[in-house]
Order: structure tokens, then C-alpha cells, then sequence
């Protein structure tokens, strides 16, 4: 078992990579969260607005966010997420996350830890950015 790098600013964690987001998840999500808008739905639609597919849901994305970070720096809880889509992903997009800690604020249980983190597609062009706030234990968000 390795011993992880101790959290300073400037480490940078190893990237995550994830798959594309098939129609069915998206379907799923868009009933779950009563989001029913046709560009998400609708190839025909998406089509005509100009996209090649339907667009992802920003928080499908967002929520990798979260994920990532607690990945990353486990026993810590994410207590704010500010987020940045320069560009859809759309459906059938795989993604990665890539991240590095910009800041280190307070210490002990008062420890605030912003993780800066890239959602990058597979042609290496970053889509979102979204600074990711982190602390020990307590509730997430």
C-alpha cells in the first residue's frame, strides 16, 4: 500500500477518467429531476440548435465534481462546488478529471482545501472548470 502525498498547494492528483453518458442515462436523469427540456432528449432538436448530439445535463456533470474530490482527498467532505461550462458535452462524450489544490486555508478541523478541477474531453479540450471546496468530516454540501 502506498502512503499518499501529503495535501499541499500546487499537488496534483491523478486523473479520473469516465465514459460517455449513454440516452438512457440521461433519460433517467431527466425524469428524476423533472428536466425535460428536448435539447437533452432529442437528437432532431439537438441536431438543429447545432450540436452533433443531445447535451448532458450540466449536473450529470457537476455531480463528478463531488465525486472526484472525494477520490481525491478521502475523510474530507465537499462544502462548496463553483462550477464553469465553457461547452456542452453531449451524449456519447467520454470525459476525464483532472485536479490540482490551489489553496490551503485555516488548519485543523477549520482546514479548507480548493481543489481546482478540469473536465477535459477526449480531444484534450477542457469543457468546465469548477472549484472544488473541501474539509474534514461534517456533512457534504
Amino acid at each position: 500500500m502506498s502512503v499518499p502525498a501529503p495535501l499541499e498547494v500546487g499537488l496534483r492528483f491523478a486523473p479520473i477518467e469516465y465514459p460517455a453518458f449513454d440516452w438512457d442515462l440521461v433519460n433517467e436523469y431527466a425524469q428524476a429531476a423533472l428536466d425535460d427540456n428536448v435539447i437533452h432528449l432529442d437528437a432532431d432538436i439537438a441536431s438543429a440548435a447545432g450540436f452533433e448530439a443531445p447535451i448532458v445535463h450540466g449536473m450529470l456533470v457537476y455531480a463528478r465534481f463531488e465525486q472526484a474530490a472525494r477520490l481525491w482527498c478521502p475523510g474530507m467532505q465537499v462544502k462548496q462546488l463553483v462550477t464553469q461550462f465553457a461547452k456542452p458535452l453531449l451524449q456519447g462524450e467520454a470525459f476525464s478529471l483532472k485536479g490540482h489544490i490551489v489553496a490551503i486555508r485555516g488548519d485543523g478541523n477549520d482546514r479548507q482545501i480548493v481543489i481546482r478541477a478540469v473536465s477535459v474531453k477526449e480531444d484534450g479540450k477542457p469543457f468546465c472548470i469548477s472549484d472544488v471546496t473541501v474539509c474534514p468530516g461534517g456533512d457534504s454540501l
